[in-house]
């Protein structure tokens, strides 16, 4: 699962027995640790439970710099069963439905930040998603699918220099007719 810093993403587990739906020992506890160590970000066990064997948390990650990947956890109480999950995430840009690190993760192209944010400028244009829209405005799939929009249009401005300073002109075309 990918997540950007500061943006909501629930993380979610479930639980089964033979392909039924279980109900573990409770609590549950969840822990969110990062992959290369250090204290928990998160632990908690004020869990949303919206089905049978299914728990859920709404979990905003924190600032990073970089791509970091957290090493989630669902564990139940006195269960020898857990449920384990990582989710990596990317620093916000701001002003940008994604990062620079993202373009590169999704498409394996580098840009740049300034690329980044005239892409993201042209997706919500298009789109007329407002970026600044308060995080539970938009659902977290809608924003995902934003996120990839404006890196595969990072690409493409990329490989357009002079996009905004230059014009682009059909060649001329003429005709010979008679009359």
């Amino acid at each position: 699962m990918e997540a950007t810093s500061g943006v909501p993403v629930t993380l979610l587990a479930q639980f089964q027995t033979n392909g039924v739906a279980a109900t573990p020992e409770l609590p549950i506890t969840l822990t969110v640790i990062p992959s290369a160590g250090g204290d928990a970000v998160l632990t908690t066990t004020d869990l949303l439970n919206p089905a049978t064997g299914v728990y859920a948390y709404l979990w905003t990650p924190p600032a990073v710099d970089a791509r970091t990947d957290f090493i989630v956890t669902f564990d139940p109480s006195g269960d020898d069963i857990s449920a384990i999950d990582v989710v990596t995430v990317f620093p916000s840009a701001t002003g940008a439905w994604c990062s620079p690190s993202q373009v590169e993760n999704w498409t394996g192209v580098t840009v740049s930040a300034e690329t980044t944010l005239l892409a993201s400028a042209i997706i919500e244009t298009v789109s007329g998603a407002d970026i600044d829209a308060p995080a539970d405005a938009i659902s977290v799939k809608d924003r995902k699918h934003l996120a990839k929009a404006t890196a595969w249009q990072a690409v493409w401005v990329a490989g357009k220099p002079g996009l905004i300073t230059q014009r682009e002109s059909a060649p001329s075309v003429t005709s010979d007719t008679q009359n």
